[in-house]
This record gives structure tokens, C-alpha cells and sequence, in this order.
């Protein structure tokens, strides 16, 4: 492993290839439940700091006056639109994790892609000038408590996890969702949402926005949005915001144990079409024969593999 380099576990997406998209993942799309979710006496100290006196005049109070509200209230945030109106990109430092293989790239049939972290789309303040983190890339820590100040910046929750995640030696890029370059949703989450309104069923998919948007087809299975997004769409887990990577920046990629043999080729090809990814390596994936590890050894350039 150098240290330019992270690494984005992934299902097989010939597509990335294509358009270079990543997702820009909104809170309501991660999973874990602390995700982006400080202590009340993080809330307390942001108060009391702030010098924002509507919700009492000390640490008890405030923490009193939200516990009052339950924790899918919007008042657990103070009304806030705070935490709403950012995302991140995932990236990790271990490009050889068995269970990040099996969880992120479809059990071994995915792949690997390495990026470039030296290159300035890691490093670029997009937004928010007081939020110091939005556009930088910035390591995930991981803890046994919640946060319970504001340490060094408004920021911080988006990179504070509980260690039980530690395996994961996730990296964050936070980015504003204004500078995503394209909203997607899938087809099937449209017709879902649609059947489940119609028939007023509360399901994960009944999401009344979606239906106030307009859509052009993107690919087979998925939808373009093309009216204008507003913030409040981007706590809807079903919409995607994209950002485009930059050509250059991918490095490699690393096709896992199980991947279909045409699966593989099918990538090789559209790389050496492109002269502008043709600086891009491949490996495949194999079993240690004697311990629990992943080894990659680089494919050889024949197309046939």
C-alpha cells in the first residue's frame, strides 16, 4: 500500500468506467444508526458556545429540552438543517479486508478501484467555508463514545464512528450535495413508490418528493432526475447524488475472487478503448494458500485473459 493511494470496494459497475460517477452518500443512506448522530451534550455545547439561548441556558437544560423530542424528530437537531445539506464519498486504506470484500463488493464478485489521494479532487474546499473538512479527505475515528463537544469543527460528526467499525480504516471526502453533477434514482424504487402511494401503504418507499420530480431515462435501471433538486430531497435515501471522479485519478483496479470471467473482460475492454485510462492497472484476485488473505497478482494483457 502507498501512501497516495485509497481504495473503494464496490459491486461490478462497468458503468464507473463509463461515466466515473461516485455517490455522495446522505445520513439516511448510510448504515448505521449512529451515523452523523452526536450526543445530546454535543448538541448542549454547540449551544452554549454559539451563545443560542432558545433552548435553556445550560448543559441540563438543553439536554432536558431534547429529550423531550423523540429521536426522529427534527428537534433532536434543534431544527437544524445541519448534517443535511452534506455527504461523503467512503474510501479505505485496506485494499485487502476479507469482510469489506464480502459486504461492499458483492461477496467477492465485485471489485477494487484505487484513487489517487495526492491529486487536488481530494483536496478542494468546495463549500461552506466554515464547515474546514467539506472537500478535504480526511480520516475516519473511531471511538467508544460520542462526541460530547465540538472539538475542532462543525465537521467532526461526519468522521467520529463507533469502534466496532475500526476494520473498515474508512477515509471520508464531504461534499456538499450542490456539487453533485447528476441526481439518479432507480426504476424500481419509482415503481414501488408509486404502487405504495396510490395504495397510501407507509413503506421504505413511500416518498411523496420523488413524485414531484422529473425524470429522463439514464440507463436500464435507472432515472435521470432533471427538474431542480431542493435540500429537502437530499434526506430522501432513494435519490443518488453524483459526483464525477476525475480520469486520472483511478490507479488501479482489482477484480475479485468470484468475478465472472466476461465480467472482467468486459472491463478490460472499455479501458484499452480509452486512452485516457489506459495508465490504469488490473489484477486479479486469489486465495492464500496457507492463510486467511487475499493476494492480487496483475492480469495479463492478453484480452482472453
Amino acid at each position: 500500500m502507498q501512501d497516495d493511494e485509497i481504495y473503494k470496494y464496490m459491486p461490478y459497475r462497468k458503468e464507473f468506467f463509463e461515466n466515473f460517477l461516485l455517490r455522495i452518500s446522505q445520513k439516511t443512506a448510510l448504515n448505521d444508526p449512529f451515523e452523523i448522530e452526536p450526543s445530546l451534550d454535543w448538541w448542549a455545547d454547540l449551544c452554549l458556545q454559539t451563545k443560542n439561548d432558545r433552548f435553556g441556558n445550560t448543559r441540563q437544560e438543553i439536554r432536558g429540552y431534547l429529550k423531550e423530542h423523540e429521536n426522529t424528530s427534527g428537534w433532536r437537531h434543534l431544527g437544524t438543517s445541519l448534517f443535511k445539506e452534506e455527504g461523503v464519498v467512503s474510501f479505505t486504506k485496506n485494499k485487502k479486508n476479507i469482510l469489506m470484500w464480502a459486504h461492499y463488493a458483492d461477496s467477492h464478485k465485485g471489485m477494487l478501484v484505487t484513487f489517487d489521494s495526492s491529486h487536488d479532487f481530494f483536496h478542494t474546499t468546495f463549500t461552506n467555508q466554515s464547515k474546514l473538512s467539506v472537500g478535504k479527505l480526511r480520516k475516519v475515528t473511531y471511538r467508544t463514545k460520542r462526541l460530547h463537544t465540538l472539538e475542532d469543527d462543525m465537521s467532526s460528526p461526519f468522521f467520529h464512528k463507533s469502534k466496532s467499525w475500526k476494520y473498515e480504516d474508512e477515509y471520508r471526502l464531504l461534499l456538499g450535495f450542490g456539487v453533485s453533477n447528476i441526481g439518479l434514482v432507480e426504476k424500481r424504487i419509482l415503481e414501488k413508490n408509486k404502487k405504495a402511494l396510490e395504495k397510501n401503504k407507509k413503506t421504505l418507499e413511500n416518498d411523496p418528493e420523488l413524485e414531484k420530480l422529473e425524470y429522463e431515462d439514464y440507463n436500464k435501471s435507472l432515472k435521470k432526475i432533471t427538474s431542480r433538486l431542493h435540500n429537502q430531497m437530499a434526506e430522501s435515501p432513494n435519490i443518488m447524488f453524483m459526483i464525477t471522479v476525475p480520469k486520472e485519478v483511478i490507479k488501479a483496479v482489482y477484480f475479485g475472487i468470484d468475478m465472472k470471467e466476461d465480467e472482467k473482460i468486459e472491463i478490460k475492454k472499455i479501458i484499452e478503448k480509452n486512452d485516457a485510462l489506459k495508465h490504469i492497472k488490473l489484477y486479479n484476485s486469489y486465495v492464500d494458500d496457507n492463510n486467511y488473505k487475499i493476494k492480487y497478482t496483475p492480469m495479463r494483457n492478453d484480452t482472453n485473459l
